[in-house]
């Protein structure tokens, strides 16, 4: 499923979504904390 999604995108895009990722993960940090 997240292949699919993957493919449709760039690579930039891809590199986008990673920073997104971790930008919510030390998000989620912060709540947890």
């Amino acid at each position: 499923h997240s292949r699919e999604i993957r493919m449709q995108m760039g690579g930039e895009d891809d590199e986008s979504v990673r920073q997104m990722k971790e930008m919510a993960a030390a998000k989620k940090r912060w709540e947890a904390l």
